[in-house]
Parts: structure tokens; sequence; C-alpha cells
């Protein structure tokens, strides 16, 4: 039934490079496009009372404001006691907002397209975190639903950080999917995913409870790759001491029933001959090479044969 998933999904099709940028920008453009619309019908009633989230957008762009004057970036310089307000905003969406009037003047609308410009480079991250854990198929299907979306779609429309506090947490998951599972991934991955969620406390408070659900995904994925990873090493890659333990084993068990024979054409102390078995070291070891020299024991004066015989068991 995994096969079957797996075939379905595309997971073992990889397309060309030039095909998964089409696919990508092809999703970008599709949800800026289906974002723009809304952008379009939400113009009329910007600025007014019946805009969405009216009072704490414009909460927003007199902090936003503030910074811009001086007045403090993370805390004003002259905080109003009666302001307590203040403790359930974090300083990331007017941080957000003072660099888009800086750069591109005071104004929502110029919030709002940089906010939907963001929202669709999410998309891109959700396509590429599917496609890394369930294959290219599954991917491009996730991001072409997250661009059509229109309660996604609309929300990013709002000056307002629930739809953009969405940005730093898809790119801690594609981070996260780019490392894991495995369990030889950088230390660092898993640090800048944590930055990233941390980011997203900025923008969000609540986001902070979706570290430990992160968490308590990523571990035990780790631990189960690890172990396959540790169980399928002789099998995938033939690693030489998992082989030459199992040669090993099946020359001793041949002595046991007395049917160990050396091939013919072979003198007895091949350096690639354990009692007729390779020990798979293919003449490159420092044994054999100070065997073929002439030389009969190695550096601490045992046996050279005795001695590939302790190694590979």
């Amino acid at each position: 039934m995994r096969d079957a998933a797996a075939r379905a999904l595309g997971a073992s099709r990889t397309p060309r490079p030039h095909t998964r940028v089409a696919a990508l920008a092809a999703i970008f453009l599709l949800a800026l496009a289906v974002r723009s619309l809304y952008a379009l019908d939400l113009a009329p009633v910007m600025y007014s009372r019946v805009q969405p989230g009216t009072r704490m957008a414009w909460r927003y762009d007199e902090a936003a404001v503030g910074i811009l004057r001086g007045e403090g970036i993370l805390w004003p310089r002259d905080p109003d006691p009666a302001r307590t307000g203040l403790l359930a905003r974090p300083p990331g969406y007017p941080l957000y907002m003072a660099l888009v009037y800086g750069s591109l003047g005071r104004s929502f609308f110029t919030a709002q397209l940089v906010q939907n410009v963001l929202t669709s480079v999410g998309c891109v991250l959700l396509a590429l975190a599917a496609a890394r854990l369930a294959g290219w198929g599954a991917g491009v299907v996730g991001g072409l639903i997250a661009a059509l979306s229109p309660h996604l779609a609309y929300s990013s429309n709002f000056v307002l950080p629930d739809a953009l506090s969405a940005l730093p947490l898809l790119a801690a998951v594609a981070v996260l999917a780019r490392a894991h599972p495995g369990p030889r991934g950088p230390w660092w991955t898993s640090a800048m995913a944590g930055a990233l969620v941390g980011a997203g406390v900025w923008l969000r408070p609540n986001v902070l409870l979706l570290a430990p659900l992160l968490a308590a995904l990523v571990v035990p994925g780790c631990r189960d790759a690890g172990v396959d990873d540790r169980l399928d090493v002789p099998q995938r890659t033939g690693d030489r001491r998992g082989l030459d333990r199992e040669r090993v084993a099946r020359h001793r068990s041949r002595s046991r029933t007395g049917a160990s024979r050396r091939p013919a054409g072979r003198s007895r102390g091949h350096p690639d001959d354990v009692d007729g078995e390779s020990h798979g070291c293919h003449h490159s070891c420092s044994r054999c090479r100070r065997r073929r020299s002439g030389q009969t024991t190695s550096v601490r004066g045992r046996p050279i044969l005795a001695g590939h015989l302790r190694s590979a068991s």
C-alpha cells in the first residue's frame, strides 16, 4: 500500500530543474493573482470603518510611524501606563510596516501589496516542503491548493500580522523538511528552524505554541530514520566492515562442517584470501601492502592474517 501511495503521489519521480522552477513560478504567480483580485474588492473600504481589522491596523500604523520618528523600536521611550495593549502586540509587525513605509511610502495599499507578495512566496515554500516529504506531485498540488484558497487569499489582504506570521513558519517547515528525516542532519538547520519560529512569535505570540508541536514531530522521525539507516547501511552502501563480518561468519560455519575449501589457483596466505573467503579490502589496506612487500607481522608484532580476522570480527 505504501508503494502504491508513493506511485500515486509521484514520490519516486523527480522532474527536471527547469520543470521544477516553472512549476514554482506558476504557483507564485497564481497565488499573487488571486490575492490581487481580493485586494481590488477591498480597495473601496480601505481607510474606512468597515475595513477589516481597522482599529488594530491603525494601532500598528501608529507604532510604525513612531519607529520612523525615532520614538523607540521595540518599546516606546515614553510609554503610557494606561496603554496596556502594548504587551499584547509584539513589535514584529510594526517593524514590517516601518520598513515598508520607509521604502515605499506610508500607505495601507503598499503594506497590503508587499504582504500579498510575501504570502505568495509562502505558497512556494509550502510546495517545497511537501515535495521534500511526499514527492513533487504532492508538493505541486499542495502549492496550488494554497494559492487558490479563498480564505488564505482574503485574509492576506488584511493589514494585520495574521497572514504574514505564516511565512516564517512555512520557512521553518521547509528547512526541517530539507534536513529531516535523517540521522545526520546538520545542527544549524534545526537552529535556523527555531529562529524562524521565533521570528513568527514576533508577529503573533500564539505561534509560540507551534514549537513543541514541531519538536514532537521531528524528533521521533529522526530517531526512526536513524534506526532505518543503521540497519540498511550494509545492504545499501556495501559497508565493508558489515560485509567482512558476514564473510568471516560464513567461513567459520564452513570450517565447523568441514566444507571450507580454498579456491583453485590460490596459494595459502593470498593477500585477498582469508582461508578461501575474500575479506573485501581489494589489496588496498596497510596489512596487504606489508604482505606484498614481504613483511609478515604488523607494527604491533601480531600476524597480519590474524589481525584481519580480528578486525573483521
